[in-house]
């Protein structure tokens, strides 16, 4: 029988109590502590402390863990999960990875990992740990710590997020000024924002003189997803919808299914197996030179500001490689 928070542990099947030991012994081998009341720490700990089965059951748990993984009591953890692999690992593989480590070392330090609360919601945890063993060198529970880090990893992807923003457009920036290859520079900006923003596909759409769209370069997941000699007539933008990107009108929908674009344009998008898009206009001097699109046909997608921006951003440094492409262009036919 499993008990609860405030009693020695007890191993399932087990005919005697294990020796009853130090619950935070893994948090001062990991994080050396002055010699206190353990079980007063044990209880008030902002860190959740646990033992555990080698078969994933808790033996014991404090308030902090069950309120980390979303559990009004330690004891209400206890009873809900049987097997802590599948019950609160994103990945259960991980809680195999971890306990193969153990059977290693004595102790494993800062393992981050994510899991499941009981609301579905999902948090990034470190994790700290070692395996307490018999006199024969046999496991007999786990025990250690876990400390919510979701915030600093949320952090830590706003951060990289940024830097990867500013590279590309650094880098896309640089190939403008080092080169008069349009076509060069436009694969290289979708394939590196698609990348960035991992999507099912990103390409450019330019317009011939009837108004009719083509797609001069792309950037897909895999090559189903290619519309690269896609007839796209009219690419179903009327005269206004051209006006309002000149504009500088951005289209981002989450969800075709509940948008309220222009149904030929939704029908359109369904022959291309989007589900989620998002348009930018690529301008320059009141043209309308051509859009920036970015496709994602796996499921709905929230765009983001930050996506939205370094899309605008892009689309206005394309803008100038295709001036500056134009004017070359015009030197050349003259001087020919």
């Amino acid at each position: 029988m499993l008990e609860n928070s405030t009693n020695p542990p007890i191993m399932p099947g087990d005919k005697g109590a294990i020796q009853q030991t130090d619950p935070l012994k893994a948090v001062r081998s990991c994080n050396p502590i002055e010699e206190t009341n353990y079980q007063d720490i044990f209880e008030h700990s902002p860190n959740g402390i646990y033992q555990s089965t080698p078969d994933g059951q808790f033996l014991r748990a404090n308030p902090a863990l069950a309120q980390i993984y979303g559990y009004e009591s330690p004891d209400e953890l206890i009873e809900s999960i049987s097997n802590i692999a599948t019950q609160l690992y994103v990945d259960e593989h991980h809680r195999a990875h971890l306990l193969e480590r153990l059977q290693e070392e004595q102790q494993l330090c800062g393992f981050e990992t994510q899991v499941k609360r009981k609301d579905g919601s999902i948090l990034w945890i470190l994790e700290s740990s070692r395996a307490v063993r018999d006199q024969e060198g046999r496991i007999r529970y786990y025990e250690g710590t876990i400390e919510d880090i979701t915030e600093r990893k949320y952090t830590e992807g706003l951060l990289r997020q940024q830097i990867d923003k500013e590279r590309l457009l650094s880098s896309i920036t640089l190939r403008i000024r080092q080169s008069i290859d349009l076509d060069e520079i436009l694969q290289t900006t979708v394939d590196e924002v698609r990348e960035l923003l991992d999507t099912d596909r990103v390409f450019v759409c330019r317009f011939n003189d009837h108004g009719d769209g083509y797609v001069p370069v792309e950037s897909i997941r895999n090559e189903r997803l290619s519309i690269i000699d896609l007839d796209l007539q009219n690419f179903c933008f009327e005269e206004t919808s051209q006006e309002l990107f000149l504009g500088g009108r951005i289209s981002a929908i989450s969800d075709i299914r509940t948008s309220s674009s222009p149904t030929s344009y939704v029908k359109l998008l369904e022959q291309l197996s989007v589900i989620a898009s998002l348009v930018v206009p690529i301008v320059k001097s009141d043209r309308l030179l051509g859009l920036l699109i970015a496709h994602h046909c796996t499921a709905p997608r929230q765009w983001q500001p930050w996506e939205v921006y370094l899309l605008q951003q892009l689309a206005a440094q394309v803008a100038i490689a295709a001036h500056q492409s134009e004017l070359y262009q015009q030197l050349q036919t003259e001087l020919a």
